[in-house]
């Protein structure tokens, strides 16, 4: 696992890295096969990496990443949260043991890049149903109630994609702006009449 995450660190000065890291991270799959963390790096190789892209495996990758998250409670759950923010320089035993709190974010994290994939394939009905799975394990994050009202205006359920918009806007009002240059959201009539109202309550305050 460190030897992936050492060439992932340094893969943005040197693309080849991430063949190397993924080898790395194949590698600790064999050994550990239900651990989330291997899992969801594993995942996000072959969901962001052009040269290594495949959905159909970013898909599986996330999917199994979210499942194992979501039953794991142990304090001393691998620390997939540190790394989603960038201590990647720490070593895993220097770094602080997770809560349960942390796991269900893990579990949301995966479950989220499942969704993207699923969108990406063109599954805009399991896409949306993959962004519920986020919201219910981390129901905090403005993004993923942001991801699951586009998912749901794809599949054409405007009225629940404008409840999931507001709930976004209501942690993070900048989500708003965010709508604005989304492609799904802006095509719905439904999601402009919320956007103009919002702007209006904004101008008025």
């Amino acid at each position: 696992i460190e030897m992936g995450l050492k060439f992932l660190q340094h893969a943005l000065k040197d693309n080849d890295l991430y063949q190397d890291a993924l080898h790395e991270l194949l590698e600790a799959e064999k050994l550990m096969p239900y651990d989330y963390f291997v899992l969801h790096r594993i995942g996000m190789i072959y969901l962001y990496v052009p040269a290594l892209g495949d959905l159909d495996k970013a898909l599986d990758y996330f999917t199994r990443a979210g499942k194992y998250a979501a039953v794991d409670t142990s304090p001393n759950a691998v620390r997939l949260n540190n790394i989603l923010n960038k201590r990647v320089a720490e070593r895993f035993s220097e770094q602080p043991q997770v809560s349960s709190d942390d796991v269900g974010e893990m579990a949301a994290e995966s479950y989220l890049q499942a969704a993207t994939a699923l969108y990406a394939l063109g599954q805009f009905q399991k896409a949306a149903a993959m962004a519920e799975k986020a919201v219910k394990y981390n129901p905090n994050e403005a993004k993923h109630w942001f991801f699951l009202s586009k998912y749901l205006t794809r599949c054409g359920d405007s009225d629940a994609a404008v409840q999931n918009l507001q709930k976004a806007v209501g942690l993070v009002p900048a989500m708003a702006l965010a709508a604005v240059g989304d492609l799904d959201l802006i095509n719905s009539p439904v999601i402009l009449d919320l956007l103009a109202r919002l702007n209006s309550e904004a101008d008025t305050e």
